[in-house]
């Protein structure tokens, strides 16, 4: 489904110029931080590069949700709402009957569903912004994403500014990362609503700053990490308010009061793994189904052209009952499959090769830490006594376990587990005190 045309090349540089305006006045912020301007200048145009090599590569080669469901039904409903201005009530409504019969053909049933419908809705804004151009949407998208990872970098830079530039490639340079939030997708928008999230939430709960904006944030990016890919949060926020809780505590005056409530979270957590034991499988049932929905192809064109696209590229870990037992049998294997996957002999083009090398450079990083009795001795005492690594490691083992269980193919795999990377390579990083891509010893204060 080639949807590019000559007015999206055309208005790209316009665009980008556009763009580029809004970047320099976001770093008119930080204009005296000679080490964050250089940031956020590389990571920027790393990002608004990969957004063209995205468009071609999904309008020309693998298709796929981005253009054919939610850039096609977004230019669809947009043309709708032109022509009639009475269905701008289409951008307030959940997924359900009406907006499913006003779909093309080949995506019928699909916008049944609210977390495909909210991505659509989006799409429609941005269609209305990017004069329908499919490129130009992915522009757009591809810097909000970024200025979520952006948020993020700066999160994690607060708490370890030693670290900042093992964090910059955590969070703006890993290729799969990077390219996979490149575009209208629900990707991309839980990427940026991660980074937004996090950023907001330290500053409401820890810093205390610009209350009603940051609430507002947060309760945004809230909303719509639920209604697309609502068991993000349920990965996410226990471990990131267990560290702000920790923060807060550390901060607080009082020994007593931090004694106590050192006490409460063990406590807590303990409590919540014991009623998922007795009374968790219907949430692992509702998930797993939500999943395999998820991931089955949208429509009869994007799996025949994903097929040929990925051919060979399917696996299981076997099945998943949908128990909190059976979801434990599986963890072992499905952690190593997300963070691992695909091997570089189960690479089919060039596109999964590419992500097989990522696999293994994160393979490599991660057995450095085991090389040495004094280095697992390390990682053990790390993980129990710095919570910032804690509750990284925490949230990226924890969704990896899911997202392993609930991809059928590489091709959805490498999508779907990139909010847990930039984590994981964080958590990494932390424990061994050298970056990911070079050894450069850091001293962790």
């Amino acid at each position: 489904m080639a949807d590019l045309t000559i007015w999206d090349f055309v208005l790209l540089p316009i665009y980008l110029f556009i763009i580029n305006l809004v970047a320099k006045h976001i770093r008119k912020g930080f204009q005296d931080d000679p080490k964050l301007i250089f940031y956020f200048k590389w990571g920027f145009r790393f990002k608004m590069f990969i957004a063209i090599v995205f468009t071609l590569i999904t309008n020309f080669y693998m298709c796929g949700d981005s253009i054919d469901l939610y850039y096609g039904e977004g230019k669809n409903f947009a043309e709708i709402i032109s022509d009639n201005s009475q269905k701008i009530d289409l951008l307030f409504m959940q997924g359900g009957e009406e907006p499913n019969s006003l779909v093309n053909s080949w995506n019928r049933g699909y916008l049944m569903i609210e977390s495909n419908y909210m991505v659509v809705k989006i799409s429609i804004i941005l269609c209305f912004l990017a004069f329908k151009k499919y490129m130009l949407v992915n522009m757009i998208c591809a810097f909000i994403a970024f200025l979520g990872s952006w948020n993020l970098f700066l999160f994690f830079r607060k708490q370890r500014p030693q670290f900042e530039s093992a964090f910059a490639i955590a969070c703006m340079g890993v290729p799969t990362v990077i390219f996979w939030s490149s575009g209208i997708s629900k990707d991309s928008i839980c990427m940026a609503s991660i980074g937004f999230l996090t950023w907001a939430l330290y500053k409401l709960i820890v810093k205390r700053q610009k209350p009603l904006l940051n609430l507002l944030i947060a309760s945004v990016t809230v909303t719509l990490i639920f209604f697309i890919k609502s068991y993000i949060l349920l990965s996410y926020l226990p471990f990131f308010f267990y560290y702000l809780l920790i923060t807060n505590i550390k901060n607080n005056p009082n020994q007593l009061l931090r004694i106590a409530l050192r006490l409460v979270f063990p406590l807590f957590f303990t409590g919540s793994i014991f009623y998922l034991y007795f009374y968790g499988d219907d949430f692992f049932t509702t998930f797993s189904s939500e999943e395999i929905l998820d991931t089955v192809s949208r429509t009869q064109n994007n799996f025949n052209a994903q097929a040929r696209a990925f051919e060979g590229s399917y696996f299981t870990l076997g099945d998943f009952d949908g128990s909190f037992l059976g979801f434990i049998k599986l963890t072992p294997a499905a952690i190593g499959t997300t963070f691992f996957r695909p091997f570089v002999w189960e690479a089919r083009n060039i596109v999964m090769l590419l992500s097989a090398l990522e696999s293994l450079l994160i393979l490599w990083f991660t057995l450095k830490n085991f090389f040495s009795p004094a280095r697992v001795a390390n990682f053990f005492t790390k993980i129990f006594t710095d919570t910032l690594v804690l509750y990284c490691l925490a949230f990226s083992l924890f969704f990896g376990a899911f997202v392993g269980m609930s991809s059928f193919n590489f091709g959805s795999l490498v999508r779907y587990k990139i909010p847990c990377i930039p984590f994981y390579i964080i958590a990494l990083t932390l424990i061994s005190g050298k970056s990911f891509l070079f050894e450069k010893k850091v001293k962790n204060i």
